[in-house]
C-alpha cells in the first residue's frame, strides 16, 4: 500500500514548464526570467487513514521537496493547493498566498498558488521543526539521484 506520494519539479531559465508554471504562469515567468529556480511540490497525496493515525506523515513526505530546494539552491518553492490546505503550508513552511485559486488542469477542485523564498525562510522553518534538516550524506544521495555529481 502506498502511504505517501509528491512529486518535484524544477522549474529554471530554459526549462520553465512545471505543473504549477502551466496554471500560474504569469506569476511564475517573471521569476525564470529573472533566473531563479523553482521547486514545484505537486500531486502531494497521502492514505487518509494513515496520515490521520500518523500525522507526522504530510511532514516527512514535506522534507523531500525541503531538502531539493537546498541541493538544488531554489530561490522560491511553490505550493499549489486547495484552500482549506492553505494554513497547514503557512504554518509548516511558511509559505504565502501567491494567486487565489484557480481551475487546475485534470482535478476537479481549484488549487491556489502559495509561494516561500526558501533563503530567507528555511532557517525558521529548521528552528521550529528540526527534522527537516538533512546530513550531508543525505544531501549527496539527493544530489546523486539528480545525477549533479558523479556517482
Amino acid at each position: 500500500m502506498l502511504a505517501a506520494s509528491i512529486r518535484i519539479s524544477v522549474a529554471r531559465r530554459g526549462q520553465p514548464q512545471t505543473p504549477a508554471f502551466d496554471t500560474f504562469g504569469d506569476l511564475l515567468d517573471p521569476l525564470i526570467r529573472a533566473g531563479q529556480t523553482i521547486i514545484d511540490p505537486n500531486r502531494f497525496v497521502a492514505d487518509h487513514r494513515l496520515a490521520r493515525d500518523a500525522a507526522e506523515l504530510s511532514y516527512l513526505v514535506l522534507r523531500v521537496p525541503f531538502i531539493a530546494a537546498g541541493v538544488l539552491h531554489a530561490q522560491t518553492v511553490t505550493a499549489t493547493v486547495r484552500r482549506e490546505h492553505q494554513a497547514f503550508y503557512r504554518r509548516v513552511l511558511r509559505c504565502g498566498i501567491a494567486a487565489e485559486p484557480r481551475p487546475y488542469p485534470t482535478l476537479i477542485k481549484p488549487l491556489s498558488l502559495m509561494m516561500v523564498d526558501y533563503p530567507a525562510e528555511s532557517a525558521t522553518v529548521l528552528k521550529r521543526y528540526p527534522f527537516f534538516a538533512q546530513q550531508l550524506r543525505e544531501r549527496e544521495m539527493f544530489a546523486e539521484t539528480l545525477g549533479l555529481i558523479a556517482s
